[in-house]
């Protein structure tokens, strides 16, 4: 019995352990007028192989876990939307980091800022999709 709980003990250390080393990404994908997509599929890769996804719901919304911390690449893809990439993007342990994007319809350019928190600080990208 005391080698059981011994046992036990350290099943669950081992998984308390794994639980705080690991972190997330959370956000809302919008279109470029604001307003939510609903089933983009938001996929976290690592040398080209997938991590994590997740889909968005009807309010756009989503999250992404478990993800180990590191620096990652996300994609972002809808069928009536152009695919969206954004390299090394950090995950840090304990923490989800907020990811919302802007989606656009194919030929359409446009400016788009992707916001970020990192350690309760909101940072902002802006991309010009035109290219310029």
């Amino acid at each position: 019995m005391k080698a059981f709980s011994i046992f036990i003990a350290l099943l669950l250390a081992a998984t308390a352990s794994f639980a705080q080393k690991i972190g997330g990404i959370s956000g809302k994908i919008t279109d470029e007028h604001g307003q939510a997509v609903p089933d983009a599929i938001v996929t976290v890769l690592d040398s080209n192989l997938t991590v994590a996804s997740s889909i968005t719901n009807t309010d756009g919304t989503y999250l992404v876990r478990p993800i180990k911390p590191g620096n990652y690449t996300i994609r972002i893809t809808e069928r009536f939307h152009e695919v969206k990439m954004l390299y090394n993007f950090p995950v840090y342990k304990n923490k989800f980091t907020v990811l919302d994007m802007a989606l656009v319809q194919p030929g359409i350019a446009s400016r788009e800022v992707i916001k970020m928190v990192k350690g309760g600080v909101m940072y902002s990208y802006e991309i010009d999709s035109s290219g310029q």
